[in-house]
């Protein structure tokens, strides 16, 4: 069953929780070429892969690093 459809509610917070999920998963079918990466994944190594991802896409705000 899919991240969003296991949630009571759909807002902007449960839409980001799901491209986490979504993105983590994603990323382990590439890794391993086909959905062989998400075979016997444990709750561990996927939250730690959103860990990961999380932390490599916290930026500044653009308009402090984006040129005028």
């Amino acid at each position: 069953m899919g991240y969003l459809a296991m949630k009571d509610r759909i807002d902007d917070e449960t839409l980001r929780q799901g491209i986490i999920v979504a993105t983590a998963l994603a990323s382990f079918c590439v890794e391993a070429f086909g959905v062989d990466g998400v075979a016997g994944l444990s709750r561990e190594v996927m939250i730690e892969r959103m860990q990961k991802l999380m932390a490599l896409i916290k930026v500044e705000e653009p308009t402090k690093w984006m040129s005028k």
